[in-house]
């Protein structure tokens, strides 16, 4: 790939903001990714920050799961409970039970699914 200014130059890299070949003049190095120097510095930080964020709030995700789902099942054994104690509350015991079936299902696909995602970025 060739420089997008000098068309005769080897480029060393990539624009992270338009892509564009940059030879190492035409190049600004961020820390995390080039830039086209003096046009596109700004963009590509604020790439690199949408991207660190992400990863902060990816790798929360698995707690925030699990403290939804124990919610769930709160609510549900207690729609259970109070349907049990007040008779005649079949809808709060339908209700109660739908919620501790949708638990159910929630957890298995969790305990599945979590084991596969990468939370930890330090490595």
């Amino acid at each position: 790939m060739k420089c997008f200014k000098h068309q005769n130059i080897d480029s060393v890299g990539q624009c992270k903001h338009c892509c564009k070949g940059l030879c190492a003049d035409c190049a600004a190095d961020t820390g995390n990714g080039l830039a086209c120097k003096n046009e596109h510095e700004q963009q590509v930080e604020f790439i690199n920050s949408l991207i660190e964020n992400s990863k902060k709030a990816y790798s929360q995700s698995p707690k925030s799961s699990v403290l939804s789902n124990l919610f769930l099942l709160l609510m549900g054994i207690l729609f259970i409970g109070y349907s049990l104690i007040n008779k005649n509350q079949k809808f709060l015991l339908l209700f109660g039970i739908l919620c501790v079936a949708y638990w159910a299902i929630l957890f298995v696909y969790n305990s599945i699914y979590l084991k596969k995602l990468k939370t930890d970025y330090t490595k």
